[in-house]
């Protein structure tokens, strides 16, 4: 069994999560100029949502909590999702990217269940930023007609 990861640790890997797909976006972007406005848009959405992520962290746990609570069993290695790098045509290109965000709502979805016992405040996070890909997804699916 894995080792229990700190809600520190997660939140760390949500962050560099974010990151990554804010870099694929701005492949995307720079890559398919007609949409990059909407592309940007997702880059800048990632971004904000390592913050929004963060800053609830920050806003809600105390050492002592964080002392008290691990990820048991959470392996976020095993749960890592890598973007592609958008070098595909449109359509593999805008595939990936819903799979990418279909992946990352489950990730987000499953990190909102195992901190529920946390706080509500860390879970919530989570679930908003898992529902925020899973629209993003629709979007992207729409692109693809």
């Amino acid at each position: 069994m894995p080792a229990s990861k700190t809600t520190a640790e997660i939140v760390r890997f949500a962050g560099g999560l974010e990151e990554d797909s804010a870099r694929f976006y701005e492949a995307l972007a720079a890559r398919f100029p007609d949409k990059a406005d909407a592309f940007s848009g997702w880059a800048r959405d990632s971004r904000k949502s390592a913050q929004f992520i963060q800053r609830t962290y920050q806003e809600t746990i105390s050492d002592a909590l964080e002392a008290c609570f691990a990820f048991e069993g959470l392996d976020p290695q095993a749960l890592a999702i890598q973007p592609p790098d958008g070098a595909g045509a449109w359509p593999e290109s805008i595939a990936q990217a819903a799979r990418l965000e279909d992946e990352a709502s489950r990730l987000y979805s499953t990190l909102a269940a195992c901190s529920q016992s946390l706080l509500g405040t860390i879970a919530d996070a989570f679930r908003s930023v898992s529902e925020r890909r899973a629209r993003r997804k629709a979007q992207l699916e729409a692109l693809l007609g």
